[in-house]
């Protein structure tokens, strides 16, 4: 899902106010906006990272375009609803025959 520009940017301003409300919060009104931005780009960044792990560990479960092909080869139906170690562990069965 694309999301647009307009999207993108509300969030971020939303997230630039929560993270400024929480320092204010937290140390009181005296916090320099230039604290708050460096707040702002590490829990950006904490975001963008948690993203990121979580996009390796699907592309991990998922099974590669070749596994799928050689199961559907050796007759493993819709091999592309399995995981990859599911889809690893039929393989085997199928090839230990």
């Amino acid at each position: 899902m694309v999301e647009k520009i307009e999207d993108i940017i509300r969030k971020q301003m939303d997230l630039l106010e929560k993270v400024g409300h929480s320092a204010r919060e937290r140390w009181g009104d005296l916090v320099y906006p230039e604290t708050i931005i460096a707040l702002y780009k590490e829990v950006n960044k904490d975001i963008r990272m948690e993203k990121m792990k979580q996009e390796r560990e699907e592309r991990e479960k998922t099974p590669s375009q070749r596994q799928i092909k050689y199961a559907k080869d050796l007759g493993i139906l819709s091999p592309e609803s399995y995981t990859k170690e599911e889809l690893s562990r039929l393989i085997k069965e199928k090839t230990s025959k």
